[in-house]
């Protein structure tokens, strides 16, 4: 896997990366709903769709049931 560093600030309008105005674009994946073998093919998925991050959830009740 390849490593980039990229200096990020905010121009009180949106992210500033490497010098560039992003708008970042974010997806969702419930990983309780999927096996752990899924989730190279869901993030892969995602890329290609153009998003840049992946959101998920802690579902409290599945850590500590008690």
């Amino acid at each position: 896997m390849a490593s980039y560093y990229a200096k990020v600030t905010y121009d009180h309008r949106a992210l500033v990366i490497a010098g560039k105005r992003r708008v970042l674009v974010s997806g969702s994946i419930h990983y309780p709903r999927s096996t752990p073998k899924m989730w190279p093919d869901l993030i892969q998925k995602l890329k290609d769709g153009g998003l840049d991050m992946v959101k998920t959830y802690v579902f409290w009740n599945l850590h500590e049931p008690v």
